[in-house]
């Protein structure tokens, strides 16, 4: 099973969680002391609320299907995250609150690895379009005004915002000097799609990129 666990950057590595099932898509609350994670500890994949320590707090969704890759939204009390209930694969939206759920895509058949601007009502996700490849696509946090940001090139997934939400890192397969590659990369580009550049040619594939917050710097 796959499970969550935490390293700090001097290399200490400790297993958070140890139930049954696989633990995946870990995402800090703002508090610090939790994260919300996707479970299969009791059946489908469902969205937990976990304390640092690896305590469940509080089952958040309970539908037939996935609910996975959550993130969190601008203010702090409203996730983003996949989910099956509606048969394929699509992006909705969580109050923490009162546990409502909105669906955001109607469109596609596989929506997924949401990501929420930090600093406005944008929502990145990575899209399987009519070409049968992934795409990454922004929308409002209403599911609304839908655009496409990559083209033309191999599977596109993962996007995240950086800190300020001005560029977007994501992994995909286009080759590095165009067309179409045989390894997954990392790369970053502005908000709008523009300006596309590769962060570094790695051995192997380099998928699942994130942001560090911003680390004292301005």
């Amino acid at each position: 099973d796959w499970h969550i666990w935490r390293t700090t950057l001097d290399k200490k590595t400790a297993q958070i969680t140890k139930f049954r099932g696989s633990a995946i898509s870990p995402t800090p609350l703002p508090n610090g002391r939790e994260m919300i994670i996707s479970s299969s500890k009791d059946g489908d994949p469902e969205l937990y609320t976990l304390s640092m320590d690896g305590q469940i707090k509080q089952r958040l969704t309970k539908s037939r299907g996935a609910d996975i890759a959550p993130s969190m939204g601008q203010d702090g009390r409203t996730i983003c995250f996949s989910t099956e209930r509606w048969g394929n694969l699509h992006v909705a939206a969580l109050n923490l609150g009162n546990l409502e759920v909105r669906r955001l895509t109607r469109v596609g058949t596989l929506n997924d690895t949401c990501s929420w601007n930090p600093r406005d009502n944008l929502i990145l996700f990575s899209g399987m379009d009519t070409d049968r490849e992934f795409d990454v696509f922004a929308m409002n946090d209403q599911g609304n005004d839908m655009e496409r940001l990559t083209y033309d090139a191999s599977f596109n997934e993962a996007p995240h915002w950086s800190p300020d939400g001005k560029l977007i890192v994501f992994s995909s397969r286009r080759a590095l000097g165009g067309g179409r590659g045989s390894r997954s990369q990392i790369y970053v580009m502005k908000a709008d799609g523009t300006q596309v550049g590769v962060i570094a040619e790695l051995p192997g594939d380099a998928t699942q990129p994130n942001w560090s917050p911003r680390l004292g710097y301005e």
